[in-house]
């Protein structure tokens, strides 16, 4: 018997939503999440990256994060950040590639 394989459907909501794809979810304990496209592995492009993140909340539909993506420089040469917020639904490996979020 062949384990399944969780996905995600992610879905930023900012400034509108968005469908970005099916991938993995990663965050480390310094509050950073990346979603990787398809398992994640050396192969896979990273589709999103939020820091800061938070959990507002996760139930039998999906995870609801929030956070702040990177969005280029400010005129003093400093990162800005805005603010985001990711809605991932859960997807398994079986589903037909061409899912609805």
């Amino acid at each position: 018997m062949k384990p399944i394989m969780k996905f995600f459907a992610l879905t930023t909501q900012h400034p509108k939503s968005k469908q970005l794809g099916k991938g993995t979810l990663s965050i480390n304990k310094h509050g950073e999440a990346m979603f990787f496209e398809n398992n994640g592995t050396s192969e896979d492009k990273v589709l999103a990256s939020m820091e800061r993140v938070q959990i507002a909340w996760a139930g039998a539909d999906g995870i609801f994060l929030s956070g702040f993506e990177r969005g280029g420089n400010q005129r003093d040469g400093r990162a800005k950040f805005l603010y985001q917020e990711w809605f991932l639904r859960y997807r398994s490996e079986d589903q037909p590639q061409n899912f609805v979020a």
